[in-house]
């Protein structure tokens, strides 16, 4: 079990306060004696949200260069926008443009419909203004919102896929954050506590 931690100093994106902190509980039943065992811990994700209060602010005209990549790994249609540093300008493989702050955003789409596979036609949304105006590279593909596919293995498997991609396209980012509502936040805290 997984949970936020609220408190009035978390910053505030879009109108919803970010924590800074969450608890998580293990619990799993000893081999040996067959016994109960529990363990909690207090996470902090201070770092990885520091920044989003920057987001809503002005970033001079409003515009922002960005590269957008649209593609297909593992059945999925995938799609990264990177903040750019000139109009039509390649990027050499791992290089990562200067206009990047290192930080890759990947979104999860919502929804969970039942019935047969379904590739979807639509990613979670990469072309977020705020979040490339502030520097931030934002992925996501279309096995990544449970709107399209329900199966928490396979967004497991697409997600990595497609983060590898973008490491050996604009290197390493210094992390990863996940980012959905309803079954996007579900699709992301599967992944987390499976993986």
């Amino acid at each position: 079990m997984t949970g936020p931690v609220f408190s009035d100093s978390d910053p505030e994106y879009r109108g919803f306060r970010l924590p800074q902190e969450f608890w998580k509980l293990v619990a799993i039943r000893r081999r040996d004696t067959g016994k109960l065992s529990v363990t909690g811990y207090m996470l902090s994700q201070r770092e990885m949200v520091s920044g989003f209060e920057s987001v809503a602010k002005d970033h001079g005209t409003g515009a922002t260069l960005v590269h957008l990549e649209t593609g297909v790994i593992d059945r999925s249609i995938y799609q990264i926008a990177v903040p750019s540093d000139a109009v039509g300008q390649a990027i050499a493989p791992g290089t990562a443009p200067r206009a990047w702050n290192g930080k890759l955003i990947y979104k999860f789409g919502g929804g969970c419909r039942g019935g047969w596979y379904r590739q979807g036609a639509s990613t979670a949304g990469v072309l977020d203004a705020d979040l490339l105006g502030a520097g931030y590279a934002v992925a996501s593909a279309s096995l990544n919102v449970f709107g399209n596919n329900c199966n928490d293995l396979l967004a497991s498997e697409v997600m990595m896929m497609v983060r590898e991609h973008f490491i050996e396209s604009y290197g390493p980012p210094r992390y990863t954050l996940g980012f959905g509502c309803s079954g996007g936040s579900y699709q992301g805290l599967q992944i987390a506590d499976n993986y």
